[in-house]
This record gives C-alpha cells, sequence and structure tokens, in this order.
C-alpha cells in the first residue's frame, strides 16, 4: 500500500515593526490638561510620549467612537458609532493602526470589550449575546469562532453551611475556597441557625481535599460587604483578597481597641502571618492590592497613620510584606476621589502608583520606603504592563459563505458539496454550524467507498465547530475524497469515525482520501498518526506517494481542524 502519514499544520507569516526590550515597561494613564485628554507613555527607559486622545471644547459633541482597551493597556479595539464600516486595531503606545477588518450590521459598536489582553469579543445589537471573537496570537491577529471559557461554579464543599453561599469566597483559580463550616448539623433547620457547637470559617483546597485553614477571628459582615448595626454604614465591597498565587488569604477583624485590623492566613504554612497591631482603622471601602509576585500587598487606611483622631477626609498607604512579615508604613496620605482603588503595581519592580483627588501621580518604592511626584493633572491609570511588539499584519477577513448548511443536516452538506462540484472554477465556500453531521450511507465508490461526494473543484468547508463522522451503524466508508482536480480546505471542523476496508486503494485513508498534493508551506511529515480518529487500521489521511515528486493541481488544508 502506497501512503505517507502527514500532520497539517498552518504557518502563517508576518513582520514586526519596531523592537521591544524583554524588560522595558510602560505605564499608561490618562492626564487632562485645558483643552484635551491625553494618554500618556513613561517607559522605563525614562521616555515619556503622549498622544491627545480628544479635544475639549465648551459644548462637547456627543461621542463618535467606541472602544475598548486591552487590560494591558497596549491594544485598542474602536470603532465609528454612527454608520460604522471597519473595526480597526491600534497599539496604543505609539497609536499606530495595526489590522482593520470590515465591519457586521449586527455587531454593537460600544459593546468591545476583552477577555483577556489578546482576546477582544465583540457583541450583538439587542440581544448582547458574543457573536465575534478575534485573536492576537503569536503576533497575529485573526478572527477566531466564538469559544468563550466556562463560568467558574462553587463545587459541593464538605459541611458548608447553605445559608451562608455569600460568605464562600473562592481563590482566583477556584481551587481554594474559604466559606462557613457546620460540620456536626446533620440537617439545616428552617430557620437557617447552625447549632454546631464546631460552626466555623474554614479554608478548604479541593487539590489536596481537605481544609488548609481554620479561622476564627472573622468579621462576617465586612466580609460580605454589609454592616448589621444599621443602614447608615453599609460597605460597598466585601472586604477580603486573595493573593495572586492564592497562597495568601486576606481578611478584616476587630481588634481589642475596636478599631477594624487585617489578618493574612498562610495556606502552604497552614498558619496565620504576624501582622501586629494598629491603632487606627482600615478603610474597607478599598480592598488590598497585591503585587504581581504576591510579596507585598498595599492596603489603605483611614487618616493619618502619626495622629490621635482619624481624619475621615484623609488616606493612608500601607504595605505588607509576607517574607519579613512586617508592616512597611508610606508617609503619603492625601485625599483620594471616592469609590475608586488607585493603586497599580509594576510588573516587574517592587514599586506602585497611586493619585489623589487633584491629579497627583505619584511613584512608590517599597524598598527604598519612598516616593516622587511624576505627573500632574491624571484623571486615571490604565496600566503598568511590558511593551509589546507591534503587530503589523492584515486581519484574515470574514468568512463569506457561498452555501450554509443546516445544523445535523447530512443530506444538506451532501447537495452543497455537490451544487460546488458543479460551479466550474469557481470556488465555494460551504458553511456548517456548530453540530455533529452524521453519514449513514455510501455517497460514492472513488478509490472505496465514500460517505460525501468526491471534491472535484475548488471548496472550502467551514465547520464552526462541526463534527462530520459515520454513523456507528452504518456500512465501511472512508468520509472525504479528494480527486486529482478537486482543491479543499477544511477549517475548525472534526473529521472521525472513517473505516476505509477493502483491496487498496479501497484501504487507504479512514478519514480522508487525497488524490492531489500538499503544499510544503502548508504541511509537515511525522512517522506517528498522532491525529487518527478513524476506525480503521490504516492512517487516517492518505496521500498516494507517486503523486509528491509530480504532483498534480489538487491543494488540500487543513486550519484548526482535527482528523
Amino acid at each position: 500500500m502506497k501512503s505517507l502519514v502527514i500532520l497539517f499544520m498552518l504557518f502563517i507569516s508576518m513582520t514586526v515593526s519596531g523592537q521591544a526590550q524583554d524588560q522595558d515597561t510602560v505605564l499608561i494613564y490618562v492626564r487632562k490638561t485645558s483643552s484635551e485628554y491625553i494618554r500618556a507613555f513613561l517607559y522605563s527607559t525614562g521616555a515619556l510620549n503622549s498622544y491627545s486622545i480628544f479635544t475639549i471644547t465648551d459644548q462637547p459633541a456627543e461621542p463618535t467612537i467606541c472602544g475598548a482597551l486591552s487590560p494591558n493597556g497596549l491594544f485598542d479595539a474602536f470603532t465609528q458609532i454612527a454608520s460604522p464600516t471597519a473595526l480597526s486595531f491600534a497599539y496604543t503606545p505609539t497609536d499606530e493602526t495595526f489590522a482593520t477588518t470590515a465591519w457586521n450590521s449586527d455587531w454593537d459598536p460600544c459593546k468591545l470589550s476583552w477577555l483577556d489582553n489578546e482576546t477582544l469579543i465583540v457583541r450583538q445589537i439587542d440581544t448582547s449575546n458574543v457573536v465575534a471573537m478575534f485573536k492576537i496570537e503569536n503576533n497575529v491577529l485573526r478572527e477566531v469562532p466564538v469559544s468563550l471559557p466556562p463560568t467558574p461554579s462553587i463545587p459541593d464543599l464538605p459541611f458548608a453551611y447553605d445559608t451562608a453561599t455569600q460568605y464562600i469566597i473562592p481563590s482566583n483559580n477556584f481551587i481554594k475556597f474559604f466559606y462557613e463550616s457546620c460540620p456536626n448539623e446533620p440537617v439545616i433547620p428552617p430557620d437557617g441557625v447552625c447549632i454546631s457547637s464546631t460552626r466555623g470559617e474554614v479554608i478548604y483546597d479541593l487539590s489536596l481535599e481537605r481544609n488548609v485553614g481554620v479561622i476564627t477571628d472573622s468579621v462576617p459582615w465586612i466580609l460580605s460587604g454589609q454592616d448589621i448595626d444599621g443602614p447608615t454604614h453599609i460597605y460597598s465591597i466585601g472586604y477580603y483578597s486573595w493573593s495572586p498565587d492564592d497562597r495568601y488569604f486576606w481578611y478584616s477583624t476587630i481588634n481589642d481597641q475596636g478599631f477594624d485590623d487585617f489578618r493574612l492566613y498562610d495556606t502552604v504554612l497552614e498558619r496565620q502571618l504576624d501582622t501586629g497591631g494598629y491603632n487606627w482603622d482600615l478603610d474597607l471601602f478599598r480592598k488590598p492590592v497585591w503585587s504581581l509576585d504576591s510579596r507585598f500587598v498595599a492596603f489603605w487606611t483611614v487618616g493619618s497613620t502619626d495622629s490621635e483622631s482619624a481624619d475621615e477626609s484623609i488616606r493612608s498607604i500601607n504595605v505588607y510584606d509576607t517574607v519579613t512579615q512586617q508592616v512597611i508604613p508610606i508617609d503619603l496620605g492625601f485625599q483620594i476621589a471616592d469609590n475608586k482603588n488607585p493603586i497599580i503595581w509594576s510588573p516587574n519592580t517592587a514599586e506602585f502608583v497611586t493619585w489623589d483627588i487633584d491629579g497627583n501621580l505619584y511613584r512608590v518604592d517599597v524598598e527604598s520606603v519612598s516616593y516622587e511626584l511624576i505627573d500632574t493633572q491624571v484623571t486615571s491609570v490604565i496600566a503598568w504592563s511590558y511593551v509589546a511588539p507591534i503587530p503589523d499584519v492584515e486581519l484574515t477577513p470574514p468568512v463569506s459563505c457561498t452555501i450554509t448548511v443546516l445544523a445535523a443536516d447530512p443530506v444538506g452538506l451532501v447537495n452543497a458539496i455537490y451544487a460546488g462540484n458543479g460551479n466550474g472554477a469557481s470556488p465555494d465556500t460551504i458553511c456548517l454550524e456548530d453540530s455533529t453531521y452524521t453519514l449513514t450511507a455510501v455517497g460514492n465508490t472513488a478509490d472505496g467507498a465514500n460517505g460525501l461526494p468526491s471534491i472535484t473543484s475548488d471548496i472550502t468547508i467551514v465547520g464552526n465547530g462541526a463534527v462530520i463522522n459515520r454513523g456507528a451503524a452504518a456500512p465501511a466508508f472512508r468520509l472525504l475524497h479528494i480527486a486529482a482536480n478537486g482543491s479543499l480546505t477544511l477549517e475548525n471542523v472534526t473529521v472521525s469515525g472513517g473505516n476505509a476496508s477493502g483491496a487498496a486503494p479501497a484501504d487507504d485513508g479512514g478519514a480522508i482520501y487525497n488524490r492531489g498534493a500538499l503544499l510544503p508551506t502548508q504541511v509537515a511529515a511525522t512517522a506517528e498518526p498522532v491525529l487518527m480518529t478513524d476506525t480503521a487500521t490504516t492512517p487516517p489521511l492518505v496521500l498516494p506517494t507517486d503523486t509528491v515528486t509530480n504532483p498534480p493541481p489538487a491543494v488540500f488544508m487543513v486550519k484548526e481542524t482535527t482528523i
């Protein structure tokens, strides 16, 4: 039997303009002058660049552009609000637009948002459903099928107190959980009271399947963001925080002097850290902010630390070091805007920035316990991030479907291929829905039994996550056959369950038999059928070896496809 087992890859080339040092960072913030808002970029080298966002007038017109910044502030996606024609992507430190794509009339121009630093989602008008997704991956920007991560859910926790679900606080990766436990109560009474003498708060580790901490001094109403003393002191947030690495859990308690105090529990050492005692109140309206390496945590206190009476209009910053287990007081007290938490940590140094109600931007060095004023008239800080290279590519254009096949309609798929074959030399794109197309009968016998019509023209099948398979009770047949004059591109589709049998070449290519050739830039050969999903003993993908050195015009390409 003549065969070559292959693993398909998609190779995308691009150019990158601008070279960024690995350790070069940029602080991105906005300041307001008398006539305009300016986005400023302060680099670790000391260079400062700024670009006008929009001009301020006495009676400013309605906004004309909607957009969204990536969390690290380096990428901006934007479009016109009225009659948009294109979605544009810009690299913010240089204000360069590096890609555009045609606008879809179903998209909402003001509901663009970044799922992470590389993934933009677009929502539909009226429904707000996510209908498009764009991803920057390996410095290539392209449209990808919508595939949202699952919403994390709280698992069944041992002895969890059912009526206190608002107190279940998951860690960042949903592996550790702080919650109220009632271990010796078989049934929660109708009044919702846990009468067990062993009731208390615990930290449970799913990976270890046991408690890694017991908390005895937390304040439940502060954790949940409510004050049980009455409506005059309702907290706007639940005052707690997990460190980025999920090791430390921060929460509030009350000391013997009646002041709000903080505690840190180390879930690795399974003990409280030494946090000492204080004579001032925590600012419970602003959560503590961790450094990215989880060593330092900055938190706000009410009033000046050296004053016997707290001034409610003043906020001071302190930093706790989890290594030395000491509080580092920062001699910086000022007024800050309500309901804001202006602390942004550096990605690679023990520094953070913060700004006051007057727009003074300060850079604080924790190691030297010092700070400096670096700018004024600042309205917000967007991010402090590593500098990224600038993608310089054209966005993959949206798919234009020649034929759309309804979900789970194998007859419709067969008819679509017949229609494409009959269209002469014109290329055809067949779009499937995210469903399973199960074939139950032999469609033709070119080089053996095949489930679908042989590809005899230029056809692209865009699966959108679809599966094309052979029914469990169906006779033996491979799924796809490409004739010598055919050209096939498969994109985002799984082809599985084929069964090629009989005398050669009928037993070749359980999933796909290709009479054509493969372009060297689109294929890499491998000795193992690592993607085989057919039920035959032969490889799922077969290309006759005599056509490799003397290739006919047929072409076969695979993009994001499982075979």
